[in-house]
This record gives structure tokens, sequence and C-alpha cells, in this order.
């Protein structure tokens, strides 16, 4: 049914989404690593895990407090 597939989507989404906070929250950004290991692990193409972390600014890419 089109609902249920709709909640799963928006449920895997959510779950993504938390991984990538926590992943940030504990290195201060989001590294090519963290990233290629996320989409192994959770068998999501790369470019996925891109589109999800990019769409949303309060992710980075890269940790600024370095600079």
């Amino acid at each position: 049914m089109v609902s249920e597939k709709v909640r799963r989507a928006v449920k895997n989404e959510v779950i993504l989404l938390n991984i990538l906070k926590k992943i940030q929250d504990t290195e201060g950004y989001l590294s090519e690593d963290s990233l290629t290991f996320i989409a192994k692990e959770l068998n999501i193409p790369l470019a996925r895990i891109y589109d999800a972390a990019s769409f949303y600014s309060f992710l980075k890419f890269k940790n600024w407090a370095k600079r």
C-alpha cells in the first residue's frame, strides 16, 4: 500500500538524519569517510547520503572550528 511506503520512507529519512546529526555532534562535521561508512553500513548509495546531508543547512561538510 502506498501509505505504508510513505511511512517507511519518512521513518528511514528520520533515522538517516539522526545518524548524520550524531556524527556531526561527535566529529564536528561530516567527513567523507563517515558518509562512506554510513552508505556501506545502511546499503544506501553514497549520493543519497550526500543529498540528504547537503539539503539541511545545519549539517556541515567542513570543520569550521579548525579554520
